[in-house]
């Protein structure tokens, strides 16, 4: 989204630069308040004794769910109703924040988060260099955002799979046993 957001509002949706960037921020301002308010509904669930596996995987596949729900919406809406599922997104796509960093730091724990962070966000940022050319090249193939749109959705959904059926218990790995 931070990559292409801005270029599908000014082609797609044919808005003014002034325009533009305020529905972009408006979107980047959503997706940030998710993410803070997710963050904090995850640690009231957990300090009320909720398990911190359902408590963190809810959030993650809640979050790719509306997202990839929202997206997929948003490529075949209207010119009025765009906005709404774009936001819809932002709050999926602020639900998934808080995840990114304490996933590593809980599995990993003190010994080791700065080595699985450090991998996570690297590899994480290849989406950086992949999605802005995919998105371009599908872009040029079809004339549209609707095929963007749809791949970024369909990994939405089985990014949200992953966390439920993938990830384990999210609790520190037992460094004993030589896996730093």
């Amino acid at each position: 989204m931070i990559t292409w957001l801005p270029l599908y509002l000014a082609m797609e949706r044919h808005l003014s630069m002034a325009k533009m960037t305020k529905i972009a921020g408006l979107y980047y301002t959503v997706d940030a308040f998710s993410a803070i308010a997710c963050g904090w509904m995850q640690d009231f669930f957990i300090r009320r004794g909720y398990s911190t596996t359902l408590v963190r995987k809810s959030a993650m596949a809640i979050g790719f769910s509306v997202a990839a729900v929202a997206i997929l919406a948003c490529s075949v809406a209207g010119p009025k109703g765009y906005l709404v599922w774009l936001l819809l997104a932002g709050v999926g796509c602020g639900f998934t924040g808080p995840g990114l960093f304490t996933f590593p730091q809980t599995l990993a724990g003190t010994r080791a988060v700065g080595r699985w962070y450090g991998w996570q966000n690297g590899v994480a940022n290849l989406a950086g260099v992949l999605g802005p050319s995919l998105t371009g090249f599908v872009l040029q193939w079809t004339g549209n955002f609707r095929t963007p749109f749809e791949i970024t959705s369909a990994i939405c959904v089985i990014g949200g799979l992953a966390w439920v059926f993938v990830v384990g218990r999210v609790e520190q790995v037992n460094w004993s046993q030589g896996n730093a």
